[in-house]
């Protein structure tokens, strides 16, 4: 006999809490993609820009647990070269 598993729907609240989180790591990973990029000469950016991004990404390490938990999007879902992870990235940005 089989089990059935149990129908949950979420609400609201826990569906854009989840949305938001899910934001806030696509971002966190794209900023990581730009820190490679500026350490390696491809990008440059305003100093104060930057300034401004490292505070932003050091709350949202703070947010989601420290160094420990650091805002990551899933391996499995994203074995993808940087070039490729723009493209992801330019897509989520476009909607």
């Amino acid at each position: 006999m089989q089990k059935q598993a149990k129908s949950h729907t979420r609400s609201i609240r826990a569906i854009s809490k989840a949305e938001n989180e899910f934001l806030d790591r696509v971002w966190y990973e794209r900023k990581l993609v730009l820190l490679q990029k500026l350490k390696s000469g491809e990008e440059k950016i305003d100093p104060n820009i930057k300034k401004g991004m490292l505070a932003c990404m050091k709350r949202t390490k703070t947010k989601y647990g420290g160094k420990k938990n650091t805002p990551k999007l899933p391996q499995r879902c994203f074995r993808v070269g940087y070039d490729k992870w723009e493209t992801v990235c330019t897509s989520l940005s476009s909607w």
